[in-house]
């Protein structure tokens, strides 16, 4: 396995941009999630105080923790974290970059 600092230029340019994409499918799945309990107030379902809640916890909470992981966080970690949950997949990475998560995220999962 190799250490980070072993990869060449372009492939730590590629891992920034799948970080990227990680932070975006992640922060509109935290979106629809937010969007889910607007509907759900607006069809009866939720009182706007409890919205008011899931909002505040949407931005105290959700959107914070995502932008320090994906905003201000080591590229590398964030990128292994968004393979190990299944919001990247590791076919989605150039061939050059697979064997430095594989293994890595095989025991991160386990």
């Amino acid at each position: 396995m190799r250490r980070w600092d072993e990869l060449n230029k372009k492939q730590k340019k590629h891992i920034r941009e799948m970080s990227g994409v990680a932070y975006e499918r992640a922060l509109i799945a935290a979106l629809d999630d937010l969007l889910a309990s607007f509907q759900e107030w607006k069809q009866g379902g939720m009182t706007p105080f409890a919205l008011d809640e899931e909002i505040h916890r949407y931005h105290n909470d959700t959107a914070r923790d995502l932008y320090k992981l994906y905003g201000m966080g080591n590229q590398d970690t964030a990128v292994l974290i968004a393979l190990a949950k299944g919001i990247l997949k590791i076919e989605e990475l150039n061939e050059d970059c697979r064997s430095f998560y594989q293994e890595r995220v095989d025991r991160f999962r386990n």
